[in-house]
C-alpha cells in the first residue's frame, strides 16, 4: 500500500528540521513507492536556486583561471637530489 508523502516532509528535509530516524523513515517510503531518487533531485533543485539568488545578489565571476592538474600537492616540500648511482634495490653503485 502506498503511503503519501506530504509536502511538509519534503519541506522539512529540505530545511533539515527531520532527525535521522525520520529521515530514514522518509527515504523507506520513497524507495517503496519507486521515487527514491526524489529526495536527490529535490537537492539538486535547491543547490541551483541558492546559486541562482546568490548570483542575482552578487553577479558572478566572469574571469577564468587556467590551472595545471595537480594529482597530489603535500602539505610540506623535500629537497630530493637525483643520484645515479643508486639502483633499484637499494643498493649503492660506486663503481661507475
Amino acid at each position: 500500500m502506498k503511503q503519501i508523502v506530504r509536502d511538509q516532509e519534503l519541506m522539512a528535509y529540505l530545511e533539515g528540521t527531520l532527525s535521522g530516524s525520520e529521515i530514514s523513515e522518509l527515504r523507506t517510503r520513497l524507495a517503496d513507492q519507486g521515487e527514491a531518487d526524489l529526495l536527490y533531485h529535490l537537492d539538486l533543485a535547491q543547490e541551483r536556486q541558492i546559486e541562482e539568488e546568490a548570483n542575482a545578489l552578487f553577479g558572478s565571476d566572469t574571469f577564468h583561471i587556467e590551472q595545471e592538474e595537480v594529482l597530489f600537492q603535500p602539505p610540506y616540500a623535500v629537497a630530493a637530489k637525483f643520484s645515479p648511482n643508486i639502483l633499484d634495490d637499494g643498493d649503492r653503485n660506486d663503481k661507475q
